[in-house]
């Protein structure tokens, strides 16, 4: 939800942050992506390609950190355990179960 975004910068260089403060734990990385995809991106960023575009740079992003904090030894390893095919997949059944309630 946008309460959880944080901005930083300026139009041209512009960070965000997201923090949930409601639960932390662990879980799929995929069904916070897909809450936030359904309650707080516009839909017109979406089309095309857009939500293809917000996917591959949330899981480039989270397979450096997952790296950089451990979780595997290389890119290559992360991407080889946890590959965006299985992050997509884990992303689209995540937005069904959000589409139910």
């Amino acid at each position: 939800k946008q309460a959880d975004l944080f901005f930083r910068g300026s139009h041209d260089d512009l960070e965000v942050g997201l923090i949930d403060f409601q639960w932390a734990g662990f879980g799929l990385a995929a069904t916070d992506v897909a809450h936030f995809m359904t309650a707080a991106v516009y839909a017109d960023v979406l089309i095309g390609d857009g939500e293809m575009k917000l996917l591959t740079h949330y899981y480039d992003c989270l397979v450096e950190h997952l790296v950089e904090y451990g979780a595997f030894a290389s890119v290559a390893d992360a991407k080889e355990n946890y590959s965006f095919g299985l992050f997509t997949d884990q992303y689209e059944t995540a937005v069904l179960d959000m589409c139910r309630l």
